[in-house]
């Protein structure tokens, strides 16, 4: 007995076959591939104005605005980018002047310069942290670590063992 509503099989070989024949002249449409998270925030770097730097900056935190992180960005001169400026993450849904904002973060952009600055200022940072651990640990420099200069005492003690009763 066939199944109610279910076509029947020579009904699936009616059906017309596929139109392969296309024209060259027509332009293709492409589904984008990099959809990954790696290349979800890609920024066009064709589009970043010369002398300017891009990067995501973050607004919030588990769905609550973080201000001191967004104040701290402006403080650094870090202003927001538009949607104009990098189409690529919403094409025409983004509203002309809005700033883009995806997940928590929003894209910004400063000078250049500025930013090799604050690198610089970073790694003395980082150096002046270093050489603090080093002199607490005694050592003048990061030469001086290594096993040649690291004396460890090589006592054992045995633990204590219990009768067995």
């Amino acid at each position: 007995m066939p199944i109610p509503n279910q076509p029947r099989q020579t009904d699936r070989d009616a059906l017309a076959p596929r139109n392969t024949d296309r024209k060259e002249d027509r332009q293709r449409l492409y589904r984008p591939g990099n959809t990954t998270l790696e290349h979800r925030y890609a920024i066009d770097e064709s589009r970043v104005p010369t002398g300017m730097v891009m990067e995501w900056k973050r607004t919030h935190i588990l769905g609550m605005p973080d201000r001191q992180n967004m104040s701290i960005s402006r403080r650094n001169h870090w202003t927001p980018v538009t949607h104009e400026m990098q189409p690529q993450f919403f094409g025409n849904l983004g509203k002309p002047g809005e700033p883009i904002q995806m997940d928590g973060m929003e894209l910004m952009m400063r000078q250049e310069y500025l930013n090799e600055d604050a690198a610089e200022e970073q790694a003395h940072e980082t150096a002046f942290q270093t050489d603090q651990q080093f002199r607490s640990l005694k050592q003048k420099s990061s030469e001086q670590v290594g096993p040649q200069n690291t004396k460890l005492k090589r006592t054992y003690e045995r633990a204590p063992t219990q009768a067995i009763e």
